[in-house]
């Protein structure tokens, strides 16, 4: 006999659809207006950017970890394929919301402007800063990415009807050079969105550091919709307590990844102490910036260290849920912290150390706006497909699973999970 919760949930889906779609158009609207107003259009473009680059990071992260899965197996895999698969396809309309970045590059990026003093700092690096080559760039870099969506969501769908695991060995052969290929478009996206716009600027580790953080946004997303579908059938039967406790390790490893590459790159420029490397931080550790540095080294790693290396947590949806909207939150703040402090020029100023209030109070309009027309296109898809792949090699290890649930039952719920690595399924592969 069905759950009658877990019926509704699943028809809750094209409703959720629906309202994400209202709410994003609507809030789209309002952007669109606020970039029109002259008054208004120097705090709204970095705000978009800052929602814009938000909700690309989760799609591209559904694209990516999604090849990781197929490349290492896994049966974390199949709780969360079907949300990765459907999280990628929001790259379609993150293609056209691109537009208005393109459109407002003079308000964002300097080298665009024809009377700008950086043009004097960066003559040499023209050949590459040109508003074309951004623009083709950009483009290309979506082909790519979108292709690889539709590719790897065709396959998927094709391994549904048939017992051959021929689609998943394909998949498999392609995500190596995919993975790759996404990796290497993400950097050049990442120095070309962001990074350009401190022309004057720039570090080898930034689109790592970026993928990486967009790398945990997708794992909590993946945490929040696993949680709400963990009674819906067939997800019941394996939202397991051990499954979620691989996602909370997964989220922990990056946490702690990302952690490092941002220290990794203060620290090199620190070090470094070069006259064109350290405005950047200049502008981001002074005045009322230095309590969002602060916080971000308080929420974005201790806290959440802490708390993931708790087995209890990880293996309780709805806790790991809170663990994740605070880990979704805190990064926002963090892409705020990277981007908004780019448009002031001088480090030292007063200007440069107090927070542009006004834009921060329209950064969730753009999250809504983006991020409505993102969920729309993602839970349309996810209703449109089984929620589990059928016939998946990965099935192969659930029994396993609820095995070594059954054995873990010893141990006590809130230990620290300081061992758990040995289980991971990232670490035995296929």
């Amino acid at each position: 006999m069905s759950n009658p919760v877990s019926s509704a949930r699943a028809t809750q889906l094209p409703h959720l659809a629906r309202l994400a779609g209202i709410a994003g158009l609507g809030a789209l609207v309002g952007c669109i207006l606020l970039m029109l107003i002259p008054s208004t259009r120097g705090s709204m473009l970095p705000a978009y950017l800052v929602g814009y680059t938000f909700w690309f990071g989760i799609a591209l992260g559904g694209l990516m970890l999604s090849m990781v899965h197929l490349l290492t197996g896994g049966a974390w895999g199949i709780l969360v394929r079907r949300p990765l698969e459907a999280a990628s396809l929001a790259l379609i309309p993150l293609a056209i919301l691109i537009v208005p970045i393109f459109v407002g590059h003079q308000v964002l990026y300097p080298w665009t402007r024809a009377a700008d003093p950086y043009l004097d700092l960066i003559h040499e690096k023209t050949a590459y800063l040109n508003l074309s080559g951004f623009i083709l760039r950009t483009v290309i870099f979506f082909i790519i990415w979108i292709t690889l969506a539709v590719l790897l969501n065709v396959a998927s769908i094709r391994q549904d009807k048939t017992t051959s695991h021929a689609p998943t060995r394909w998949l498999a052969l392609m995500s190596g050079p995919g993975l790759a290929l996404a990796f290497l478009t993400a950097t050049f996206a990442a120095v070309d969105w962001l990074m350009t716009m401190e022309p004057d600027w720039y570090s080898s580790i930034y689109g790592a550091m970026l993928m990486v953080g967009w790398g945990l946004c997708t794992w909590c997303m993946m945490v929040l919709i696993s949680t709400f579908l963990r009674d819906v059938s067939p997800v019941d039967q394996v939202a397991r307590p051990r499954i979620f406790n691989d996602l909370g390790n997964l989220m922990l490893a990056f946490v702690i990844l990302y952690a490092y590459t941002s220290f990794i790159q203060f620290f090199i420029i620190w070090a470094g102490n070069l006259t064109e490397e350290i405005p950047w931080y200049l502008r981001r550790t002074r005045g009322q910036w230095w309590y969002v540095m602060t916080a971000l080294i308080i929420f974005h790693f201790f806290v959440p260290l802490f708390l993931l290396l708790m087995r209890g947590l990880k293996r309780r949806p709805e806790r790991l849920s809170l663990i994740a909207i605070g880990l979704l939150t805190i990064h926002l703040v963090d892409l705020t912290w990277l981007i908004v402090p780019a448009r002031v020029r001088e480090p030292l100023s007063i200007t440069a150390t107090e927070i542009p209030w006004f834009t921060i109070i329209l950064i969730p309009l753009a999250v809504v706006a983006i991020g409505g027309i993102c969920l729309a296109t993602f839970l349309t898809v996810l209703r449109s497909k089984p929620l589990l792949p059928v016939n998946d090699p990965s099935w192969d290890r659930i029994p396993a699973i609820w095995h070594q649930e059954e054995m873990e039952r010893e141990f006590d719920d809130d230990d620290l999970d300081l061992g758990d690595a040995h289980f991971s399924p990232i670490v035995t592969g296929r």
